[in-house]
């Protein structure tokens, strides 16, 4: 597997707009060939602050979803959307996980 877990932060004046784009953005990945799970959660004391978890099959995948039509709509639709505080983004291992 491999899973990128990233952390971002939405304009408050463009808050709707994400909400209303990033579900669209989450189904589109969630039904490529090897995406094997996209969450997209909301902290539950600012708004305005997401987390991304994108678990895919392996790199390749990732990859191949990095490259898609709909991420590159999705990115060049959102970017005046995001605070450019520093993103924090990280490629996690699964060391224990349910079958």
């Amino acid at each position: 597997m491999y899973v990128v877990v990233g952390f971002h932060k939405i304009k408050a004046e463009r808050l709707d707009t994400y909400l209303e784009n990033v579900k669209k953005h989450s189904r589109n990945s969630a039904g490529e060939a090897g995406c094997v799970r996209y969450e997209v959660l909301q902290d539950a004391e600012d708004p305005t602050v997401f987390c991304l978890i994108e678990v895919f099959q392996d790199e390749p995948a990732f990859l191949a979803h990095r490259a898609s039509d709909h991420y590159k709509w999705w990115m060049e639709l959102s970017a005046d959307w995001r605070d450019q505080s520093p993103l924090h983004r990280n490629v996690m291992d699964f060391i224990a996980q349910d079958s």
